[in-house]
């Protein structure tokens, strides 16, 4: 009972802000001393129950907004495209799985899942989410163009940890890493990808999975620094990819020039008509807010 009050009440402070003022912070901590369920703390969302850590050195902006308002939406407008394109009898790939938000959706749509995430900080909350989906694979590891070792740094924002020092104040870890044909089965539907940075080298790992006729559907971050790199790579692959930018309000845009940033969408021509009256099938966006 202590406990339940003591999170009850710190959710309050973070709501409100606390830390400004006067005795605000020595309130956190004692809470937090209450409460030591904070650091792997159980939330009940729509898609399955995620793991957050909203008291230790390494939550962040998402941990915290989800736990402070739990009825908010993470990225709806790719949510939306994953229950579009997503079939129950699908092998589908989370690379970048961070916390497993997504994960868990795909879990529920799909026949199997098979996840990737290199951050040892949220490691041990991902485990504990993906404990409880028995169609999910997760594999410990970056995804890039070689199997082995690589360099990791760890962001004081974990949703910008990546291969890259894409800020400062970043710690430089090593973790093991290898190539998506490496490790996936012959046959995938669809993979989403969000790696900070890190997707022109996963791209070029995973070209036999992508250059044939049976291709998966892609869904992926791309944004300027990496605007060169990318399109080549899909460029004259046999699954001759349509790309498509998945806007924030929910419509989807064909792309015929590099962006600065958007989260894309890339169709192989072999189920673009399939994917095009999927899509347009789709309900539109749920109203309320959203990260």
């Amino acid at each position: 009972m202590i406990s339940e009050l003591a999170t009850r009440l710190y959710r309050w402070c973070l709501t409100h802000e606390v830390t400004r003022w006067r005795g605000g912070t020595r309130l956190q901590t004692f809470l937090i001393g209450r409460s030591p369920e904070l650091c792997a703390y159980p939330l009940d969302l729509p898609n399955g129950t995620v793991y957050v850590d909203v008291a230790s050195n390494n939550s962040n902006w998402l941990s915290y907004g989800l736990f402070t308002d739990p009825e908010k939406s993470y990225e709806p407008h790719v949510q939306r495209v994953l229950k579009a394109l997503i079939r129950p009898e699908d092998t589908v790939v989370d690379v970048g799985a961070n916390i497993g938000l997504h994960t868990l959706l795909m879990s529920r749509l799909a026949k199997r899942v098979i996840a990737f995430e290199p951050n040892t900080q949220i490691l041990p909350l991902l485990r504990r989410t993906v404990a409880e989906l028995p169609n999910v694979e997760l594999h410990e590891c970056a995804v890039c163009d070689y199997s082995g070792t690589l360099k990791f740094f760890l962001s004081p924002d974990h949703c910008m940890s990546s291969i890259h020092q894409v800020r400062q104040g970043t710690m430089e870890i090593s973790v093991p890493c290898t190539r998506l044909p490496d490790v996936l089965p012959n046959s995938v539907d669809l993979m989403k990808i969000d790696a900070e940075g890190a997707e022109d080298s996963i791209f070029r790992g995973a070209q036999p999975i992508l250059d044939r006729d049976s291709a998966p559907i892609l869904i992926y971050e791309d944004w300027s620094p990496l605007e060169s790199k990318l399109w080549p790579i899909l460029d004259g692959l046999k699954a001759c990819y349509t790309r498509f930018t998945i806007q924030r309000d929910g419509q989807i845009i064909e792309q015929h020039e590099d962006p600065t940033w958007s989260e894309m969408l890339a169709i192989p021509a072999s189920r673009l008509d399939w994917a095009r009256q999927q899509l347009a099938a789709a309900p539109p966006l749920p109203s309320g807010p959203a990260f």
